[in-house]
């Protein structure tokens, strides 16, 4: 009698993978790699910058005559321009053939013409930096927001290495060291400690201004405070005075004295002067207190607000109100949401409103896009979750690269290659 080993019924256990057994705690992982990936990608890419990149690479990878053609006339564009150096470097005065743009003063002194081996660096940066910039705009295959982060991003490196920000290529700042017997680079180290102390470029020399002083010094009263603003009245100065006061509404992001820097610079001067009642918004600098604070109270504790303060003041039924840049965004949504609450419209407390700079419609914000796709808005949500706000060194630093030629390398080549101190101008103060 033969004995049998089995299970119930006679089927068979499968055999032990171990491969398997190797690779299922790795799936479970799986999960918690890729939120790691993700979150290590955010710290270092925050702005998503190379995916954009690497969406135009691949787009061009998948066009490849496209890019041949495009190669091609580069190459025949840096011919041309050897040509064109064979010819400055035997003395033969010719036209620039690539010049700068009419706006662009980096290159505006005749020492970048004039001199040979400095006008043939500038024209091969040019060169180089427009077909890149345009080789991006015509990616194909690639939506036009990524064309335009891509070209953005790329430009803040171009300006980044260009010839004018290198002692040895700026011709102005060689000059200078001579003329001065190396005092200008002496002064533009000093410069340079100085603005380390200070954590940024400076753009002005803060000290030569004073609130209340040369600055901001239309006589006026607080006459409201709550925890986001305080009301500034400014009364008339005629003997007759309107009888609807104006309400200015300032951006919470910058101070309300752009509209009052000195007396030849004062909206506000301008206006007492011509008999209207004056109230400004004063937005209070936001901590971590004001963490859970929303736009809509911005809009009915800030601007509403300050529109009763002026009725109530002025025992009028209506302002004037005007909204100034970010400040005209939440008078815009405020003049939505007053409309509809009231169905007759002498009811709104606005009779007119005016708005200054002001962006109503985010469809095309411009070179602000860049920084408004869903990795960065996570940065910033992530920052702010962490302070409270969105602090202001960061979001000037986040403007200055919309316009980095002159708001960050004009000030890195005067301040340190020509040793520079930074000029006191007013408007640069209240920026």
């Amino acid at each position: 009698m033969t004995a049998h080993r089995g299970t119930a019924g006679g089927s068979k256990r499968a055999p032990k993978d171990p491969v398997a057994d190797v690779l299922a705690p790795l799936r479970a992982l799986a999960p918690a790699m890729a939120r790691a990936e993700a979150e290590l990608v955010r710290v270092v890419d925050p702005f998503g910058i190379g995916r954009a990149f690497a969406n135009v690479e691949t787009a061009w990878l998948q066009h490849p005559e496209a890019l041949v053609e495009s190669l091609g006339r580069f190459a025949y564009d840096l011919q041309s321009l050897q040509l064109h150096a064979w010819y400055r470097t035997l003395g033969v005065v010719r036209t620039d053939q690539v010049r700068a743009a009419p706006d662009d003063d980096r290159f505006a002194d005749p020492a970048w013409t004039e001199l040979a081996p400095y006008d043939l660096v500038k024209q091969f940066y040019l060169l180089c930096t427009r077909w890149l910039q345009n080789t991006l705009y015509e990616t194909p295959g690639v939506a036009q927001r990524e064309k335009r982060r891509a070209t953005f991003w790329a430009r803040q490196w171009l300006n980044a290495v260009a010839p004018t920000n290198w002692l040895a290529t700026n011709p102005v700042a060689v000059r200078r060291f001579w003329e001065t017997g190396g005092e200008s680079l002496v002064a533009g180290l000093k410069n340079f400690v100085a603005d380390l102390r200070e954590g940024d470029v400076r753009m002005v020399d803060a000290s030569r201004f004073t609130l209340g002083g040369n600055v901001a010094n239309t006589p006026g009263a607080v006459v409201f405070r709550n925890e986001l603003v305080e009301v500034i009245h400014y009364a008339a100065t005629t003997e007759q005075v309107h009888a609807i006061p104006i309400v200015l509404v300032a951006p919470w992001i910058n101070k309300f004295y752009i509209l009052d820097l000195n007396e030849k610079k004062s909206l506000v001067r301008y206006l007492v002067g011509r008999g209207f009642s004056v109230f400004v918004t004063s937005w209070k600098n936001p901590g971590p207190e004001a963490a859970d604070t929303a736009f809509d109270d911005y809009m009915l504790h800030g601007v509403l607000q300050a529109i009763e303060v002026a009725r109530e003041i002025c025992s009028s039924p209506h302002v004037h109100a005007v909204g100034y840049c970010l400040g005209g965004t939440v008078l815009a949504a405020l003049m939505a949401w007053l409309n509809r609450e009231h169905e007759d419209a002498t009811q709104v407390p606005v009779a007119h409103w005016s708005l200054f700079t002001t962006l109503v419609d985010f469809s095309r914000p411009g070179a602000i896009e860049s920084y408004i796709d869903e990795d960065s808005v996570e940065t910033i949500v992530a920052m702010m979750a962490a302070q409270g706000y969105l602090d202001s060194r960061e979001m000037g630093r986040a403007f200055r690269t919309l316009r980095s030629n002159s708001l960050i390398w004009h000030y890195f080549v005067h301040g340190y290659l020509y040793g520079e101190t930074p000029p006191p101008f007013d408007v640069l103060f209240w920026n």
